[in-house]
């Protein structure tokens, strides 16, 4: 003889629960977004790395663009000294790339 004895709540799922499963249902959905997208590339640091004139031109534009951004931040009077420091440090080795591209694709 088989008893199948099966449980069902008494009441609404609490909000515990909901939490839960949609936690993990955010959790599953974030992993299967990132299966999807494709392998980031690299930025090359030394012009000569890229092949072909379209690529350089797009890593030059982004490298302008990372340039503009910590400027921006560079300019905010409340940063302090160590970090003021450590963007300039940044801004200079982009810019270092930047011109390496300039002068190897002109």
């Amino acid at each position: 003889m088989c008893v199948c004895v099966c449980y069902e709540p008494t009441g609404p799922p609490t909000s515990k629960d909901k939490e839960k499963a949609q936690s993990m249902l955010n959790q599953f959905i974030t992993l299967k977004a990132e299966e999807k997208k494709k392998p980031k590339e690299c930025n090359p640091f030394l012009a000569f790395e890229c092949h072909g004139l379209v690529k350089a031109n797009k890593w030059r534009q982004q490298i302008m663009r990372k340039i503009n951004h910590k400027v921006t931040k560079i300019q905010n009077k409340g940063l302090g000294e160590h970090r003021l420091c450590d963007l300039n440090d940044k801004i200079n080795k982009l810019i270092r790339q930047k011109v390496t591209f300039g002068t190897t694709y002109r």
